[in-house]
């Protein structure tokens, strides 16, 4: 009997955390149904309450990999609704789950996925507000990011799509600042990526 006590004294919180990453995914569905209705305060509360569950089912790595990607949905969410001091918060603490998870790969997403979403978020924030060589600086993370990650993954759709809109992002932030030399290499690589994926999907 002291066994069994001690086996569902040790499996209870694994369920527990379980179950609240698995509200958190819920939750996130229940975001972007509300964010296809045009509901923002609706879309905005339920982003809120997966942050809050999958921090509640961050146990061991992937549960603080599910607490950063919704740490990065809900950053995206306040992008666009131009709260950009909240959406930084939430890039910085997205990178710090990613941070939590430690380095071993052991399921999607991976650590350094979490942290190319926060810095890709961070430049789209930066280019809006005009601080354009901060805008490029963590474009660049983002891309060596998504680089490095599709090296191991080279078959991940969504990551190379991704790579190249931001290559496409950065390459027009250059060229309004006239750095066509710079932005030439950047564009043929997003044409690229998409064109990849394009192909995959067919």
């Amino acid at each position: 009997l002291a066994h069994a006590d001690l086996r569902v004294s040790q499996e209870e919180p694994a369920l527990a955390a379980a179950q609240a990453r698995e509200l958190g995914l819920c939750l996130g569905v229940d975001a972007a149904l509300a964010m296809a209705a045009g509901d923002a305060a609706a879309t905005e509360r339920a982003q809120r309450e997966a942050v809050q569950a999958t921090l509640r089912g961050a146990s061991d790595a992937q549960g603080w990999l599910a607490h950063g990607i919704a740490q990065v949905n809900l950053c995206r969410f306040y992008k666009l609704a131009k709260r950009y001091a909240e959406a930084l918060e939430l890039a910085a603490a997205a990178e710090q789950s990613a941070v939590a998870a430690g380095t071993v790969e052991s399921g999607w997403p991976v650590p350094r996925l979490v942290r190319a979403l926060a810095a890709n978020e961070r430049a789209r924030i930066y280019q809006e507000q005009g601080r354009n060589e901060e805008s490029i600086a963590e474009y660049r993370v983002a891309l060596a990011g998504l680089t490095d990650v599709l090296r191991d993954y080279p078959e991940e759709p969504s990551t190379r799509r991704l790579r190249g809109a931001a290559a496409h992002n950065l390459a027009n932030l250059l060229v309004v600042l006239d750095r066509f030399a710079e932005a030439r290499p950047l564009a043929e690589a997003a044409i690229q990526d998409q064109l990849v994926v394009l192909q995959r999907n067919a």
